[in-house]
């Protein structure tokens, strides 16, 4: 479900307050918020934001799949 567009907010922060409210999510949600809000590159900001320190990458070995956690 695409966010309401505020004019004033760049994508990056619009996937960082969606990472706040979900607290814990998948590759596959940050894939599916890119594909509904038109934002090819939210997967490599996920990474920048691991590299921040804001999101942390949870450990998971049942999965192949990411994990990640808002700090």
């Amino acid at each position: 479900m695409p966010l309401t567009t505020d004019l004033f907010r760049n994508k990056e922060q619009s996937l960082e307050d969606w990472c706040r409210n979900k607290k814990i999510f998948s590759k596959a949600d940050i894939m599916r918020y890119g594909l509904d809000n038109y934002y090819i590159r939210a997967d490599r900001t996920i990474r920048d934001l691991v590299r921040q320190g804001k999101v942390m990458r949870v450990f998971n070995p049942n999965s192949k799949m990411a994990i990640y956690r808002w700090i």
